[in-house]
């Protein structure tokens, strides 16, 4: 009965503290049409969300992502909005709670395709994922690392 009780609180705690429903797929045909978007970056991991439409008096759904990142490599975040839904997702990417880049430009109201980002520092880094002005929205965000160039090296023989 313990750990009935103790399942069941723990439940309803998760329930208080994450009222927004999260789905773990939105759908393959998203994930394969933002894949393809990739161009010589190789795909670290995939952030499938889904959301309701905000209701009046909520705050805005987020979702936080923390990602391990290694200085001296260059990620890409790219965004795919799921078209027959009105949202349009929106990424912003933080370190020790600094803006380093989003997806959308306030000033000019324009949604952009990915963030870019040479990572100087090894640590963890924040992905937020949510939809311009609380839309219900199905999306997908992508962290790609750009390949590094190999570097050859020439071998000399010095034995003569």
């Amino acid at each position: 009965m313990k750990k009935f009780t103790l399942t069941l609180a723990t439940l309803l705690m998760m329930a208080v503290t994450f009222p927004v429903t999260v789905f773990s797929q939105c759908g393959g045909e998203l994930f394969n049409a933002c894949h393809a978007k990739i161009d010589s970056e190789n795909l670290v991991r995939s952030y499938p969300v889904q959301f309701p439409q905000r209701q009046n008096g909520q705050t805005l759904p987020v979702v936080k992502h923390n990602m391990m990142l290694q200085s001296g490599n260059t990620y890409r975040i790219y965004t795919c909005s799921a078209e027959e839904y009105p949202g349009k997702v929106i990424a912003s990417l933080h370190h020790a709670d600094k803006l380093i880049g989003s997806t959308y430009v306030i000033d000019k109201n324009k949604h952009l395709p990915y963030i870019e980002f040479e990572c100087k520092a090894t640590g963890v880094y924040n992905l937020t994922l949510y939809f311009e002005n609380g839309e219900k929205g199905c999306a997908i965000g992508i962290l790609a690392a750009k390949k590094q160039e190999q570097k050859h090296l020439t071998l000399v023989n010095t034995e003569e």
